[in-house]
């Protein structure tokens, strides 16, 4: 169920995020038509497979948005001075909101360390059927998978305090111009404020890339996800055109319910928002039941995280606890 219902949110957040990035670029109708076109576009990429050269273009896209945000960043750097109070929490009155979304889903939703195994499965499957054996052993998959994790893990974080750099330095005090569809517009602005009122087109083509491309990755990576589970607690579901089956079924039924959440609410701000908040509401217990599942059912203990990184685990999970009980206390008790 709780897959069925982030299916279904997630996949609503990121879309109406992609249509309203294109509809605040081209000024044509309106958030909910595009949408439907965004949902329907990825569910065709699903059915003939042309992830690949999606894939590839995004990456292009995304390197290009990354060189922007450099280059953005540097006049607006902190200075040794400011350096501390990254690591010093400080909570403007009435953001713990806004916080607990971003605790729910940064660097990424915890849901994306199950499709990674996904994923690396089928990119090696998809090695050895093209006669590729570099990567036989179980021990050197498992190093790429994390070699290719972690790269990425760090990417986030650096790319993410640029962006909270750059949004102190250009968006403090214009709360306003960032509720509903024009908070395209004001987002483009720390990188025109920049560079001149060229990098707008090139900051939106890019940012709908990106969130077009992670429209695709949540229907494919929730659908991957129910369709496995079924396969685990069901043996007819586990043969291989019935998974195919489910996943599409999934896939389909969660985007129609994601359109119609669109169309109810409107808003992709609040949308993010809520989902966000939910997210961070489930990831207590899914934390732990990675924890778990990593400690439980691998057999082999090479294959098993270092203690370190266990304990590290557990005071995430303990971390993500107190940051719900504040949210809960903030918003429902004081």
């Amino acid at each position: 169920l709780g897959t069925v219902l982030q299916g279904i949110g997630v996949l609503a957040g990121v879309v109406a995020v992609s249509a309203a990035v294109f509809q605040s670029w081209t000024g044509l109708a309106n958030v909910r038509i595009w949408s439907g076109m965004v949902t329907a576009c990825v569910l065709s990429l699903l059915l003939v497979g042309g992830f690949d050269w999606l894939d590839l273009l995004n990456k292009i896209m995304m390197a290009t948005l990354a060189v922007a945000t450099v280059m953005a960043f540097i006049p607006v750097c902190p200075g040794v001075k400011e350096l501390g109070r990254i690591f010093v929490p400080s909570l403007p009155g009435g953001s713990v909101v806004l916080v607990a979304a971003i605790l729910g889903w940064m660097p990424t939703g915890i849901d994306v360390s199950v499709w990674h195994s996904f994923w690396s499965l089928e990119k090696f499957s998809r090695l050895e059927r093209k006669g590729m054996k570099e990567l036989a052993s179980t021990a050197e998959r498992l190093r790429a998978s994390l070699v290719d994790m972690r790269t990425g893990y760090i990417l986030s974080l650096l790319t993410g305090l640029m962006f909270v750099c750059m949004g102190a330095a250009h968006l403090a005090g214009k709360a306003g111009q960032l509720q509903g569809v024009g908070f395209a517009d004001a987002l483009s602005r720390a990188y025109t404020a920049i560079m001149g009122g060229w990098m707008r087109h090139l900051f939106m083509l890019t940012a709908f890339f990106a969130m077009f491309s992670t429209s695709y990755t949540v229907i494919d990576g929730f659908s991957r996800s129910f369709a496995e589970g079924l396969a685990v607690l069901f043996e007819k579901a586990a043969v291989r055109h019935a998974k195919r089956g489910i996943y599409l079924g999934f896939a389909s039924t969660t985007s129609l319910l994601a359109v119609a959440t669109i169309a109810l609410v409107g808003n992709p701000v609040t949308l993010v928002t809520v989902v966000a908040i939910v997210s961070l509401a489930l990831a207590p217990l899914l934390y732990a039941l990675n924890l778990w599942c990593t400690t439980r059912h691998i057999t082999d203990c090479s294959m098993r995280p270092h203690p370190a990184v266990i304990l590290l685990g557990w005071l995430g999970v303990a971390g993500m606890i107190l940051a719900l009980g504040l949210t809960v206390y903030v918003k429902l008790i004081i």
